[in-house]
């Protein structure tokens, strides 16, 4: 119905009702962009996650071929192996047994990923 057809409280209640309508649906658009947003967050930490593990995995295999024994420490890796991880994120649980058994590495990602 046309404004001009319209007493003036009618007018008020119609634009009050436009409103809130404009903001809830602005709230439920602004709502799903951050589900999305985690979502997508989520996704990229369990790729960095899977990546760094096979990363190890390969120096593990590599130190191992090429100096006979396994590592004792993730940082032998990181410093001698090139193994580099955002350390705010991701957490690297190393156990070594010896030098000639496979260390036990657990990655781990931080927080739950925020």
């Amino acid at each position: 119905m046309a404004k001009r057809f319209l007493r003036k409280g009618q007018v008020k209640k119609s634009f009050l009702r436009d409103a809130v309508v404009s903001v809830l649906l602005f709230a439920l658009l602004f709502a799903l962009f951050l589900f999305a947003l985690n979502v997508t967050e989520r996704t990229s930490l369990d790729k960095q996650k899977e990546v760094l593990e096979e990363a190890v995995d390969r120096s593990l295999l590599q130190c191992y071929v090429t100096e006979g024994r396994y590592p004792k420490s993730i940082s032998y890796l990181k410093e001698n192996y090139g193994i580099s991880y955002d350390e705010t994120q991701l957490r690297v649980d190393y156990v070594s047994y010896g030098s000639n058994l496979r260390p036990e590495v657990t990655v781990v990602i931080i927080g739950g990923g925020r």
